[in-house]
């Protein structure tokens, strides 16, 4: 399994547009929020060959939850396929040290910190958060944040909005006005 910068520099050497959202991209902004998901929003075009790179490098497709255990597809055709059958505009998937042999995962066994987010239908279409990106070097390539002001209006859309997503919609406002 390959770390978060490691799978970013994957997308890049694959020509994949992926522009970096939620907690993580808050925090390039000092924003005091903590989090360890990767959040990107990339193109639904792209969607079959980010699931082939995923399940490349050791990562699996979670498609529910329960209490004690997460499922997941154990390849990337049965990856795809679920994604096709359920439409949900967007994946997450959750790094493992050994592939597992069981769909059904016991939740001590993962490690959240290696959970990676894909949304490919946002209320901002990708290639608009692109044109408003920030640019950021790491090693030899380039990263893409989205900027302030399409990091609250994400936000400020979302419908299932947490604490967390009202604290950090005020942030993203305080600093819009410092700025």
């Amino acid at each position: 399994m390959i770390d978060k910068k490691q799978l970013l520099r994957v997308l890049y050497d694959n020509h994949i547009t992926a522009i970096l959202i939620g907690g993580i991209a808050m925090r390039l902004y000092n924003s005091p929020r903590v989090t360890h998901d990767l959040d990107l929003s990339v193109r639904t075009l792209d969607i079959e060959k980010i699931t082939d790179l995923m399940y490349e490098h050791d990562y699996c497709l979670v498609t529910s939850v329960e209490n004690d255990s997460a499922y997941i597809q154990l390849s990337a055709s049965e990856a795809k396929q679920w994604i096709t059958g359920t439409k949900s505009g967007s994946t997450t998937f959750i790094g493992f040290e050994s592939k597992p042999l069981r769909a059904r995962v016991p939740l001590k066994n993962i490690d959240i910190t290696t959970q990676v987010d894909y949304l490919f239908e946002l209320s901002i279409p990708v290639m608009r958060l692109k044109e408003r990106a920030n640019k950021i070097l790491i090693d030899d390539f380039f990263i893409l944040v989205a900027s302030a002001e399409d990091l609250l209006a994400l936000k400020e859309h979302r419908q299932d909005k947490t604490s967390a997503d009202y604290a950090d919609i005020q942030f993203l406002k305080d600093l819009l006005k410092r700025n």
